[in-house]
């Protein structure tokens, strides 16, 4: 029922935080929200993170659009 719920794309995701992931599980974490994005790649998404992490030089989120906040 979720997935399916999850295919409407009626959701908005907000993932704030993601600098202050621990280094070890970074990669893990990056493939798997990879993986979510586009399998639910209807649904909007919204990943915060403070200027010069990480996040800015994942080539595995290069999809995602990319806004600098000042």
């Amino acid at each position: 029922m979720l997935r399916e719920l999850l295919k409407t794309g009626k959701f908005v995701f907000f993932l704030d935080g993601f600098y202050e992931l621990n280094y070890d599980i970074e990669g893990t974490i990056i493939k798997q929200l990879t993986s979510f994005l586009h399998k639910y790649s209807n649904n909007k998404y919204i990943l915060t993170s403070r200027p010069y992490t990480n996040v800015e030089f994942q080539t595995k989120l290069d999809f995602i659009k990319r806004f600098i906040l000042m």
